[in-house]
């Protein structure tokens, strides 16, 4: 009974978690600790702590951690799956729907581009919550700058930044105190016998475990290091598509990692979205199923600076980056809109102000900013 009693708290969650990790977090929080006490509010804040330690989309693997302490390792692959479902067909679904809309989407004007801008809104707002706790910190605002400006200009380099910086601060504390390939039938039955298109998956889910993997703090993480594969490296798709499936990935609910969903389902349909969903989710179904729990029961029994000290340089780098590339995707969206710039970047100031001054949740800011292009343009039709 306590198992099913997870496993409907878990769906549900999936299903209802709108409104970026922060919003997701609460949420759990509330039904795991406040209202079933399945941790006390102690336990869960120590659990929350190591789960940002370890990359992986933080929501997700805090739904995965508790089910593996609660019920093993079924507990956890389960929860992660129900977390994790809801979100994975709505973006499959919209991922399909996209496909077969190229021209409704090239009649819908600003519209679309509205939507876009919105993402962005999403992304910059996201910059000043996650580097709240650093603010004060003179060592985090550098890193933080100089993350942002090289991201800025090599996306890619995003995860060595971020691995650097870390490993960068946890010396420095330490000084101070003293690939296997699928077997021919699953080719078979993905229909991808072809050897190019098995490179391709291989590829796509390369790219979405490295993304994964990287995910320190939050799922906006993962955006750089997409969005300089799937458009700058390998060129699959337009920067326009991207921020589509960014914004695809923002309105749903669930984690915006699920962002890649619809990425892989762009490139290689079904197969690819499948393929991109398991490489993004791998880091957090190993962290949150066989890691994390472990090393929460030890570090429960005694102090750990040193991890502490890694994410202390390794965050801000995340935070860095995240606004170098939303700052980049700006710059970029307002390129491709020409004569109408002023206008989105109007919607860009309305929907930051929505967010700090109204608290509106990222679902409802997205849409929002598309409905408010729209209008913008329809008012300058009739002038």
């Amino acid at each position: 009974m306590a198992f099913k009693a997870y496993a409907k708290v878990a769906l549900r969650l999936g299903c209802l978690g709108f409104g970026g990790p922060a919003a997701a977090m609460a949420m759990i929080e509330e039904e795991c600790s406040r209202k079933r006490e399945w941790l006390s509010p102690e336990r869960f804040s120590h659990l929350l702590t190591i789960c940002k330690l370890f990359p992986g989309p933080v929501a997700t693997q805090m739904m995965i951690a508790i089910g593996s302490i609660r019920h093993g390792v079924a507990g956890g692959l389960v929860g992660g799956f129900l977390f994790i479902l809801p979100a994975f067909l709505l973006v499959l679904g919209m991922g399909a729907w996209y496909q077969d809309s190229a021209e409704v989407i090239s009649r819908a004007g600003l519209l679309w581009s509205g939507l876009q801008t919105g993402a962005i809104a999403v992304i910059l707002a996201s910059v000043v919550q996650l580097a709240r706790p650093y603010r004060q910190s003179r060592r985090a605002w550098a890193i933080g700058l100089i993350a942002a400006a090289v991201v800025a200009w090599r996306p890619q380099a995003e995860p060595v930044l971020i691995l650097g910086f870390g490993l960068l601060s946890y010396a420095g504390f330490r000084l101070a105190g003293s690939t296997t390939r699928l077997n021919a039938f699953g080719w078979a039955i993905l229909g991808l016998a072809d050897e190019q298109l098995r490179q391709k998956l291989l590829q796509i889910f390369w790219i979405c475990f490295k993304a994964g993997a990287f995910v320190f703090g939050t799922g906006l993480a993962v955006v750089p290091v997409l969005e300089g594969d799937f458009v700058g490296r390998m060129g699959w798709l337009t920067h326009a598509q991207f921020m589509d499936g960014l914004a695809v990935g923002q309105i749903t609910p669930g984690p915006v990692t699920i962002t890649a969903t619809f990425l892989g389902f762009q490139v290689l349909g079904l197969a690819g979205a499948l393929v991109a969903t398991a490489g993004v989710f791998s880091a957090a179904f190993v962290n949150g199923v066989f890691v994390i729990p472990r090393v929460w029961g030890h570090l429960e029994k005694r102090a750990a600076a040193g991890p502490a000290a890694f994410i202390a340089g390794a965050v801000p780098a995340v935070v860095g980056g995240v606004f170098g590339t939303g700052a980049r995707l700006a710059i970029q969206t307002g390129h491709s809109a020409g004569a109408h710039a002023g206008v989105l970047a109007a919607v860009l100031g309305a929907s930051l102000l929505a967010q700090f001054w109204y608290r509106a949740p990222a679902w409802a800011v997205i849409p929002g900013a598309g409905v408010l292009a729209w209008v913008f343009e329809r008012a300058l039709t009739l002038i």
